[in-house]
């Protein structure tokens, strides 16, 4: 039933999507939990004052980032339809983010994963601007600004920058060595005005160690976290499935939509490895990774001939994400 209605009654998916959202962020929302944060973590550039505007204010905090969670939702549809991902009128991507990123409950509060994972989205909307422009100097430096935005509120965040560099070079026709020093130069601006002001503060060294906390702290919370293991098995089983399906698609897809999955596949495969690599990286990458899987799931369910199939997933993925808040 509600696979259905996603995917073929455009405005009852209008309503049924903030329903959704609201589902799997319920108890959330009610009694936002408090987080953990680790040494620094929420001292990033431009976290860290939006943070100290919601300190003491739970609920605020807790619709904040719940709104984050939707706009991307948002974001995410708004790719889809631009960039033609889907032929049909169809909420199902937005639909399938909520689920992904609403199965990973402990970051269901204001983290700096959200409003990078905004930044990201909007890079990767001007990133793929680039495809088939024969000098995408202004593409491809919008889209590593934003990037570099995006890291100020997550360090993380930057391990993405070899990804887009590589994606100006994949869309874009014709490219050559400046294109890299474009999105170099892009990504580069915000932490040049960054360290500008630090610097004239007199407090380098405070920056320096908060980007020290930032990347080398020990952070791990899914080790021993069962139910966050059992649901990403589920993910990654699907996501699998997902990836496969594109390699038997691959021929038959326009080309800028098997450009356009190359880059999904580079932000995939960078912010999987930083999980493993970065000592800060724990589950909140996990979300970044969720961007190109929501399009690999998407895509999946709309090849299912029977649509049991797809409300089985729906309700496995659905199912977890709201009875978690329960857990």
């Amino acid at each position: 039933m509600i696979f259905r209605l996603i995917k073929h009654n455009w405005l009852a998916s209008f309503v049924l999507m903030p329903l959704l959202g609201i589902a799997v962020w319920s108890t959330s929302l009610l009694f936002p939990p408090s987080f953990d944060f680790y040494q620094g973590e929420d001292r990033m550039l431009l976290f860290s004052p939006v943070a100290g505007l919601l300190s003491g204010k739970p609920h605020l905090t807790g619709i904040t980032a719940f709104l984050l969670y939707m706009l991307a939702a948002v974001i995410i549809q708004r790719i889809s339809g631009e960039y033609g991902f889907i032929k049909t009128r169809t909420l199902l991507p937005g639909a399938m983010f909520l689920l992904i990123a609403g199965g990973i409950r402990e970051y269901q509060t204001f983290h700096p994963v959200y409003p990078a994972v905004i930044m990201l989205l909007l890079g990767l909307f001007r990133l793929f601007g680039a495809f088939d422009k024969r000098k995408p100097y202004s593409q491809i430096f919008d889209a590593n600004l934003i990037l570099g935005i995006g890291s100020l509120f997550y360090l993380n965040l930057a391990v993405l920058l070899p990804a887009f560099i590589a994606g100006g070079k994949i869309l874009g026709r014709e490219t050559r060595w400046r294109e890299i020093v474009v999105a170099l130069s892009g990504f580069l601006t915000p932490w040049i005005f960054a360290f500008s002001w630090f610097y004239l503060s007199g407090r380098t060294a405070e920056l320096l160690q908060v980007l020290h906390d930032n990347f080398l702290t020990e952070n791990d919370r899914l080790t021993g976290n069962l139910p966050l293991q059992i649901f990403l098995g589920l993910a990654g089983i699907l996501t699998l499935a997902g990836s496969y399906l594109i390699i038997a698609q691959y021929d038959e897809k326009k080309v800028s939509i098997r450009q356009y999955y190359l880059v999904f596949f580079l932000v995939f495969v960078s912010a999987v490895s930083a999980f493993f690599l970065v000592p800060s990286a724990s589950a909140e990458i996990l979300l970044v990774a969720g961007v190109p899987v929501t399009f690999l799931l998407t895509n999946l369910m709309l090849t299912f001939r029977r649509v049991i199939w797809g409300e089985v997933v729906i309700y496995l993925l659905a199912g977890y994400a709201a009875g978690i808040q329960f857990l």
